[in-house]
């Protein structure tokens, strides 16, 4: 925007999209050196501008072989707002400035925070009177991941987009793991007590590793992996990196990928209707359950409303009463059951004790079936070609 101090920030990268060292220099078309670029990390860096009306700016740029090019910037609005953030412990500072003249549905916007797809915070700002404009948003609370800030006139004219990714730890549990029995002998066994605190739901899995292998070398982990690289456009060179410390020349390295990569497209009217996104691929959330169908209930008279009582007999020998109604078409499902080990069902029909000669149910726990597992592999595929019978036997034994 013309007059108005703006932050730029830029990334340099090969053919393979890795990051490159580059020298460069900022001009404007009188070819008078305003700045000298500087790469704060993996090929990323930033200036401040303030651009000036009739200039045109460039960046000429020498790559690591000493080829040089010219990027040109692209040409300041005469209108517009700027948006600033700068991240604390406690709260994102926001900046807002503006320029001179602007028109009519510039003088009342509306910041928009949201994350995940989820308004999380609506600012409304008067521009009126001043140039520049200041709000905090608090973000101690918020879950990791990155924050989306939208700013739009009074039409809901998109205006700046920033984002911010946000680190509170909170994706992340201290389990204390006690060793109870240790083997270091060949296929010794070995038993360890992990605990967790009370108040944590918790999914673990186990991984035994090579005590010598440095993990701190780990560029990529299932964390860097859901909440920053799936999160924004283009290739993020050692994500883990960014998630591994606190330190604050971390954190302004991951504003620099926040500032580089683009991100996900918003429906902005579902969002200003507070209307949360439909999810074509519903997660997975089949678990045991009782499920199943009644046939030949056409063979007796009076099944509306069917009702079917049922018994269930756990390994202990303890008991569980279930009434479960049955639809039309025969099935029922019950998805408020958990069981270990076996289970024995003694049922009846309740209203209908004709049923209970002529009716048979097909139960279902919900579980995975198992196949046995087939070879596509005949007779006459078996290794004809070979000589040797001893391979042959072998062979066919193994198949």
């Amino acid at each position: 925007i013309l007059g108005v101090n703006s932050r730029v920030a830029f990334k340099a990268y090969n053919n393979y999209g890795k990051p490159v060292v580059i020298k460069g220099i900022l001009m404007n078309d009188k070819n008078k050196t305003l700045d000298t670029l500087k790469i704060a990390h993996d090929g990323m860096g930033s200036f401040y501008l303030t651009p000036k009306p009739n200039e045109k700016y460039f960046i000429k740029w020498t790559d690591p072989s000493n080829s040089t090019s010219t990027t040109n910037l692209p040409i300041a609005k005469n209108q517009g707002a700027v948006l600033s953030i700068k991240a604390t412990n406690e709260a994102a500072l926001v900046k807002i400035e503006r320029s001179q003249l602007i028109p009519d549905n510039f003088k009342q916007l509306t910041l928009l925070v949201h994350q995940n797809q989820q308004l999380l915070f609506s600012v409304s700002i008067n521009t009126t009177e001043k140039l520049l404009s200041n709000t905090s948003i608090p973000i101690s609370e918020l879950n990791t991941g990155v924050l989306q800030f939208s700013l739009f006139t009074s039409d809901w004219i998109p205006v700046a987009e920033r984002i911010l990714f946000i680190n509170n730890r909170y994706h992340e549990f201290g389990a204390k793991i006690i060793p109870q029995l240790t083997a270091l002998t060949k296929r010794g066994k070995n038993v360890f007590d992990v605990y967790v605190s009370d108040t944590t739901e918790t999914n673990m899995s186990v991984a035994v590793i090579d005590a010598s292998v440095d993990t701190s070398l780990s560029y990529t982990t299932i964390y860097s992996d859901l909440l920053l690289s799936n999160e924004i456009r283009g290739r993020v060179h050692n994500p883990g990196y960014y998630l591994a410390s606190d330190a604050d020349s971390v954190m302004n390295h991951l504003d620099l990928v926040m500032l580089t990569h683009g991100w996900r497209r918003i429906d902005w009217d579902k969002m200003k209707k507070n209307i949360s996104p439909t999810l074509q691929y519903l997660p997975e959330n089949e678990r045991m359950k009782i499920s199943g169908k009644v046939y030949g209930l056409k063979m007796a008279s009076g099944t509306d409303n069917m009702m079917l009582n049922m018994i269930l007999q756990y390994k202990d020998s303890s008991k569980n009463f279930i009434f479960q109604p049955i639809g039309k078409d025969g099935t029922f499902e019950n998805r408020d059951l958990f069981f270990y080990d076996t289970v024995r069902i003694y049922y009846s029909f309740n209203q209908n004790q004709k049923l209970n000669d002529v009716a048979t149910i097909q139960f279902d726990n919900g579980m995975l079936k198992f196949s046995d597992k087939t070879s596509t592999i005949t007779d006459q595929d078996r290794l004809y070609t070979w000589s040797d019978s001893l391979a042959k036997s072998r062979m066919a034994y193994f198949l």
